[in-house]
């Protein structure tokens, strides 16, 4: 299997959108807010799992499992985007509301850096496999330039990939300290519900991505 037919193939929704004891519908106040720490537990256990991802001293592994690392990530952002932006549609308050939006705009960022490394690791594989026939159309193309253009992209690469990690350690204090301090408003059920499902997506995350402590 080639990188690309990885990086297509894998890319998805990582698992489904429904918490199990959610409810199918939303029934006012009560049930929203019943809804409120589940939907969090489980945005929080999907950067968490994000976060020691981009820890993972990715360039001494090979090829394949940097794609997967990769693909991994963005599940887990594009997760962490989905659940952020139902969370904001169940908030009343202005100040968690603005907390959420900032928090968006982190996770938004993030995933742009993703689908930056996405493209990198494709253009790096199409210009090696290609290298030949590449350059038959340019004097100036020969495989010692093409090569050296190759090279080129995996700098960029190291590049993103550093600057996603920097992103990653340089905001944990303050994820935590938000976390925190939204598990702490939270009443006992609900932060028993809270816990419930931040440990069960945990277990879903090591459990599909049992790699990643070999």
């Amino acid at each position: 299997m080639s990188i690309s037919d990885l990086l297509f193939g894998k890319i998805k929704a990582t698992f489904t959108r429904v918490i199990p004891d959610m409810g199918s519908h939303r029934s006012g106040e009560f049930l929203i807010k019943q809804n409120l720490a589940p939907l969090m537990g489980r945005r929080d256990a999907a950067y968490e799992f994000a976060c020691k991802l981009s820890q993972i001293d990715i360039f001494s592994c090979d090829s394949e499992r940097q794609a997967e690392i990769c693909v991994a990530l963005k599940n887990c952002l594009e997760s962490s985007i989905r659940d952020t932006e139902d969370i904001l549609n169940m908030l009343s308050s202005p100040d968690t509301v603005k907390r959420e939006k900032n928090y968006l705009i982190l996770l938004g960022a993030i995933n742009r850096m993703l689908l930056v490394w996405v493209e990198l690791i494709l253009t790096r594989e199409h210009w090696r496999d290609n290298a030949e026939s590449l350059s038959h159309w340019s004097d100036s193309a020969t495989l010692s330039v093409l090569r050296l253009d190759e090279e080129m992209l995996g700098d960029c690469e190291i590049a993103v990939v550093g600057r996603i990690k920097n992103i990653f350690e340089g905001s944990q204090k303050g994820i935590l300290r938000y976390r925190s301090y939204m598990t702490k408003s939270f009443s006992g059920n609900y932060l028993e519900r809270y816990t419930k499902a931040f440990e069960h997506y945990q277990s879903k995350y090591r459990s599909e991505y049992d790699w990643v402590d070999k």
